[in-house]
């Protein structure tokens, strides 16, 4: 960018770019937005003010012109213009009146008043059209006021060659948003996260309008006044479009929320249309908000370059509690419902701890939203340990939670694996102490590895250290930026010697990109209905009703209870399942000795092991006899039949049982029990299940190609099918 004109109007404050005026002694500063309307003496002034469309009355400037600077028109220096100020009228309007300085309408400031798009539309001046007004604004307001200790402070502090602003009035907060001698992207981004706290959308807009509008400094011949408007008036100009721009396509909520925001805008830029070289700019910042506003309406949907993991789906689609359910794919579920709360939050409800105030479900209701979900969830799970009677199964219920906090760990949501972590931390469940002695060692250190992760110590120095590794999409735990917000509002005014704070506004927007980030890339994952319904119904018990449960659970300074048998059993050798005992619950233990544990299915006739002259009949290694599961096993099994004992089966299979009864046998074997350790189920699909299911379904289609007979004659074939 150029450097501002020598005579300095533009050049105010410190600043890389900062220049002295070279033509006069005392330089006037800023540009005003007062719309001050030079004029002077009596009947002339009210004609005047008549044909400029405004209702002006004169206030008498009195004493001597500033050293130094020649008298203008009617003796009324620069300096003497720039100091007038505004006052309310006593009879007030609409538009806010004012007294206005009315200096002799000369013919330098007549070029003055037609360069700055001031008048009303259907005015003329000397049989020159005026160009139209700008939309009204409410209340008038000046950049006219040199830098000083009233109105702007700086750090001393200087990033990036540019001053960094401690505070100021909100007249020079939006001038250094425009500013001439250089741009500053960092502060704009900070002033459009925070400046709720200070002003208002429709305020600012106006603001803006008026800086669009910026009058030059009075007393400039037509040479300077030329280099003006290229130098200052239009670098101005595009600053303030492309503040415009950046509020419309990273800001754009401020406008879905008010019409009269809106209203506004669309306003401003049919006067910006009307001023030269800002057709197409003003056309540009049309686009823009059309096609926000289109996407805001149809809510489109994300489209991802890959496809999203299989999911996990429950068995025969059905399932009666969290434990029947894959800890992976309840992660996934709990990830896509916070990632929805997360990315809904906006950066006005982190000013001013709006969440805790009275009226917080008006001034922070997303996160309001995410902190009730983190409620229930943890809520949720105290409820579901306290409410499982044996310590057996609430055991295996705490292993299954534990797992699914892993999950969320690997899929960056740590939110939601802190909500299960401070579940297992509710004063309910942390004092089940045999429940938690109980657990197996690998689970108790991926417990401890979750709670290092998300300490508190050093202001969650391991979280934040943990956070800086995580490549997106992730959802980080939103109470520590909460903190965060709370410690700098707590420790730090709004006000500093009476200015706006601009130190505080810009230790808040760093938070507030901070929570931003992570709402830009959504999870490429699927969602399974039956999953998040359950998930979003959970239901949970009070405090005191799950700290009456927990003393029946493990009584104060109680014994642990006698369970009936031990989790991890070796199984004898050679037998794929070992036969189920029943056990004081009466219910069945069901062991593998490769993959641990398996869920119990009732009725299931496939446990029972190999046992010679019993259930099978052997002569030299070769199956002779067999009970019936035993031969529907031995052809499901991977490896172990042959097209020959296929054929036989088929062919024969009326003489010892019905069609109906064999395929009844091999649905059942479809649907095998799976292993509760779901870090094994990976390796059982591979080695056990997909290997027997495709067999199954190998033999169903032989069975149909060579024996329809069967399915034509059978009704019960048909119907199970």
């Amino acid at each position: 960018h150029p450097s501002p004109p020598s005579y300095g109007p533009c050049s105010i404050g410190p600043g890389p770019h900062h220049h002295q005026s070279q033509r006069r002694k005392e330089p006037t500063s800023g540009m005003s937005s007062e719309r001050e309307i030079p004029g002077g003496g009596g009947g002339k002034e009210a004609a005047e003010g008549e044909l400029l469309g405004r209702s002006l009355s004169v206030s008498p400037l009195s004493g001597p012109p500033s050293p130094g600077l020649p008298p203008l028109g009617g003796g009324v220096s620069p300096r003497m213009l720039s100091e007038c100020t505004t006052e309310e009228s006593e009879e007030g309007s609409e538009m806010g009146s004012e007294r206005f300085a009315v200096l002799p309408f000369s013919s330098e400031v007549r070029e003055v008043c037609l360069s700055c798009a001031a008048f009303q539309p259907d005015r003329t001046l000397d049989g020159r059209a005026l160009p139209p007004p700008p939309p009204p604004i409410k209340r008038r307001l000046s950049f006219s006021a040199p830098d000083n200790e009233s109105n702007i402070e700086f750090t001393g502090e200087v990033v990036d060659g540019i001053p960094q602003i401690r505070a100021a009035t909100l007249p020079k907060l939006v001038e250094r948003l425009t500013f001439v001698a250089y741009p500053d992207p960092k502060y704009m981004h900070a002033f459009m996260l925070t400046y709720r706290s200070f002003t208002t959308p429709l305020e600012l807009l106006e603001m803006l309008a008026a800086r669009f509008d910026a009058l030059p400094p009075p007393g400039l011949d037509p040479d300077e006044l030329h280099e003006w408007s290229n130098d200052c008036q239009r670098v101005i100009r595009l600053r303030v479009f492309n503040v415009l721009k950046t509020w419309l396509k990273n800001f754009f909520y401020d406008f879905v929320e008010s019409e009269e925001l809106r209203t506004a805008l669309l306003a401003f830029l049919d006067h910006m249309r009307t001023v030269d070289a800002f057709q197409k700019p003003a056309a540009q910042l049309q686009r823009i908000f059309d096609q926000r506003l289109n996407d805001e309406a149809r809510n489109k949907d994300i489209s991802f370059s890959t496809v999203p993991p299989t999911p996990h789906l429950p068995e025969n689609m059905m399932f009666d509690s969290l434990m029947d359910l894959h800890p992976e794919e309840v992660a996934r579920q709990l990830t896509l419902i916070e990632y929805a709360l997360y990315k809904a939050i906006k950066p006005w409800e982190c000013l001013g701890q709006g969440w805790s105030k009275k009226d917080k479900q008006t001034r922070a209701p997303n996160i309001l939203q995410m902190i009730e979900r983190f409620n229930q969830v943890s809520k949720w799970i105290a409820s579901e340990i306290v409410q499982t009677a044996t310590l057996r199964q609430r055991t295996l219920l705490v292993m299954h939670l534990i797992e699914i906090a892993d999950h969320c760990r690997k899929l960056n949501n740590f939110n939601a694996m802190m909500e299960i972590l401070s579940g297992l931390q509710a004063s309910a469940v942390y004092r089940l102490k045999h429940t938690m002695a109980s657990l197996p060692k690998s689970h108790s250190k991926v417990l401890e590895e979750m709670h290092t992760i998300m300490s508190q110590a050093g202001n969650y120095r391991s979280f934040r250290a943990k956070l800086k590794e995580c490549n997106p999409p992730c959802i980080p735990y939103l109470g520590m930026y909460l903190t965060d917000l709370t410690f700098i509002e707590d420790g730090n005014t709004d006000l500093h010697k009476g200015l706006i704070s601009f130190y505080k506004r810009r230790l808040v927007s760093t938070v507030i990109r901070d929570i931003q980030q992570y709402q830009q890339k959504p999870y490429c994952l699927e969602t399974v209905g039956m999953i998040r319904e359950y998930l979003l119904k959970v239901k949970y018990l009070s405090d005191d009703e799950q700290y009456k449960l927990s003393l029946q659970r493990e009584a104060r300074g109680g014994a642990p209870p006698k369970e009936e048998t031990k989790l991890r059993k070796q199984a004898t050798s050679g037998n794929i399942f070992k036969t189920p005992k029943k056990a004081k619950d009466n219910k069945s233990v069901l062991l593998d000795p490769e993959y641990g544990e398996l869920f119990y299915i009732d009725g299931y006739k496939f446990y029972e092991r190999d046992t010679p002259d019993v259930n099978v009949v052997l002569r030299d290694s070769v199956l002779v006899a067999a009970t019936l599961p035993k031969l529907v096993e031995r052809l499901t099994d991977k490896g172990t039949g042959d097209a020959a004992f296929m054929n036989t089966f088929f062919m024969t299979l009326r003489l010892f049982t019905t069609p109906s009864d064999v395929l009844g046998l091999f649905i059942m074997r479809f649907n095998m029990p799976k292993p509760k350790n779901h870090k094994m189920m990976e390796r059982f699909y591979a080695e056990r299940l997909d290997p027997t299911r495709n067999n199954i379904l190998a033999l169903v289609r032989q069975w149909i190609s060579s024996y329809a007979a069967d399915f034509r004659n059978e009704s019960k074939v048909v119907a199970v099918r």
